[in-house]
């Protein structure tokens, strides 16, 4: 995926990009609460040495995207259906009836998904530093397209 944006700082072989969000995401507002013309700025790999003040290119493999998208969403959204599945096949095995088994069953599942976020925080620096998941600088413009 390609985006055009605004070099706003360097750091070594790293820049800060600010850019539009792209129309496919501007419907949503999850991530700008409804602010319309807020601008994203990501970190991306400088490998052209881009200054601060031009506008580049940037791009990522979709491919990339969706599999980032997939470990950020899906491995929580698994861990809470699954906890719940299994909790319930336990407490069956268990025998455990109470007035309560659902809330027990919630906590049980709410705090598994919870472990779930503690341990993508606890590698968020891992895959931070993968390759694949970081945007890259193709080319500098002559002018914001």
């Amino acid at each position: 995926m390609r985006q055009c944006g605004l070099v706003t700082a360097t750091e070594g072989s790293y820049a800060k990009v600010s850019m539009k969000r792209h129309a496919s995401c501007g419907s949503c507002n999850a991530c700008n609460m409804g602010k319309e013309d807020k601008a994203l700025e990501i970190r991306v790999k400088n490998d052209i040495e881009a200054q601060v003040g031009q506008w580049v290119a940037v791009d990522m493999e979709e491919t990339d995207i969706l599999s980032a998208a997939l470990i950020v969403y899906g491995i929580p959204l698994l861990t809470l259906l699954g906890s719940v599945i299994f909790g319930f096949m336990l407490f069956n095995a268990l025998g455990f009836v109470s007035a309560y088994r659902e809330l027990v069953l919630a906590f049980f599942a709410f705090g598994a998904t919870a472990g779930a976020f503690l341990y993508l925080r606890s590698r968020e620096g891992r895959l931070a530093s993968n390759k694949k998941y970081i945007p890259v600088i193709e080319e500098i413009l002559e002018h914001e397209s």
